[in-house]
């Protein structure tokens, strides 16, 4: 497994990753950037399968800052994936993590379809969702576009959370809260195991 992140010299972000088991001889990690085109073809290399998961996601974010640290970053990382499984000969499918933000419409009662898209928000009211709705239409325009789409299928789950495992204090309030709130969630793709069976 290849995998992208922003430093791969921060070992200490990256301790977590590599004591898991196996990890030392199946996960290798490279320097990659949503915003550089062109940054995600080396771990791309000799992979079937590409994941983006990647897209910020900031509570409270300045009307001046969503362009930069929301909007370049949904749509330009989801840009830079799907033209590097385009170029990239041993990928066969695209596994695209939207969001059920990008369906989400402030007029409509669930349930949501893929024929429902968050046609309500913008850059100033809901920004994180006008993210999530730029980058999967944009996939799905880009799709129609590149030659290599008729062989190479992509899927695209739309969650309302993605949560990782929380390692603070097993049995503590913040991780039963938290994990309560994730089990709560329906049709959630949760992925949640406790530090003790990690």
């Amino acid at each position: 497994m290849h995998a992208t992140v922003r430093d791969p010299s921060k070992e200490e972000k990256l301790a977590d990753l590599k004591a898991l088991p196996g990890a030392s001889k199946r996960l290798k990690f490279f320097k990659g950037d949503l915003l550089e085109e062109g940054s995600f073809m080396e771990a791309c290399k000799g992979c079937s399968v590409l994941f983006h998961t990647a897209s910020p996601f900031f509570e409270k974010c300045e009307d001046s800052e969503v362009q930069a640290k929301l909007l370049d970053p949904a749509l330009k990382g989801t840009i830079n994936a799907l033209n590097t499984a385009n170029a990239c000969d041993s990928v066969k499918r695209v596994v695209l993590t939207s969001s059920v933000a990008a369906i989400y419409d402030e007029n409509k009662k669930p349930p949501y379809s893929e024929a429902d898209w968050a046609v309500t928000v913008s850059a100033t009211h809901m920004p994180y969702y006008y993210s999530k709705y730029l980058a999967e239409k944009k996939a799905w325009e880009m799709q129609k576009e590149q030659s290599r789409y008729g062989g190479c299928s992509r899927l695209q789950p739309r969650p309302p959370a993605v949560c990782r495992p929380f390692h603070p204090s097993p049995g503590g309030t913040w991780w039963r809260s938290t994990r309560a709130t994730c089990l709560a969630l329906p049709s959630a793709l949760v992925a949640m195991a406790s530090p003790s069976q990690s």
